[in-house]
């Protein structure tokens, strides 16, 4: 799948971070984010990459493949501890410890890599000490703490009511109600799921 055509519905980057893959832990997995160019392009895509330093990146990438590869592998460890994290969380049970070590590790290593940057005008603006191949990682880390220490928002994360997939979203309906991760996909195979249940009942 290409990264533009990637669906983006779960409402915070960190949590379509976790559903850019299917059928997880299976044997039909499918991870969308396979190596660190498409992690990188996606990571652009979402807003956590500047094309400036996309550009960068993909320069350090082709400088240096074999570090590449260990940063992409350290994006994908993060992946697994957040998908833990977020998902004891929408069941309303407690993060297991490791992952949240795990999680503390890459986010410690993020704080410790910016710097506060005079801006034009008065402003001050956030920025990477260095050009390192795991500020997509990094990036997605200091997003995901952001919506991990909002009480209101976290309390909306929600799993797909669809028995056959597992991805999360954000529920930010007016009712707090919202059930499937897309309507036009998991909510219509609902329906469709009922409907041949009451035939068949009759």
């Amino acid at each position: 799948m290409e990264i533009d055509d990637i669906p983006l519905i779960a409402g915070h980057p960190a949590l379509d971070f976790l559903n850019a893959l299917e059928e997880r832990a299976s044997p039909a997995e499918v991870n969308y984010l396979p190596d660190y160019a498409r992690l990188l392009r996606w990571s652009a895509r979402v807003g956590l990459v500047a094309e400036r330093g996309q550009r960068a990146l993909m320069r350090a990438q082709a400088d240096h493949p074999g570090k590449a590869k260990k940063a992409w592998a350290a994006a994908m460890d993060l992946r697994r501890a957040l998908d833990a994290i977020f998902r004891a969380l929408a069941k309303g049970k407690p993060p297991p410890d490791d992952a949240v070590r795990a999680f503390n590790a890459t986010l410690a290593e993020a704080h410790a890599r910016r710097r506060l940057q005079p801006q034009p005008g008065a402003a001050l603006a956030w920025r990477w000490e260095t050009e390192a191949l795991e500020i997509p990682a990094w990036e997605i880390a200091l997003a995901a703490a952001t919506l991990l220490t909002d009480p209101a928002r976290c309390a909306r994360i929600r799993i797909c009511g669809n028995p056959a997939c597992d991805w999360m979203f954000l529920d930010e309906s007016r009712t707090g109600q919202r059930r499937w991760c897309r309507m036009n996909v998991c909510g219509n195979e609902a329906k469709v799921r009922r409907f041949r249940e009451r035939q068949k009942n009759r």
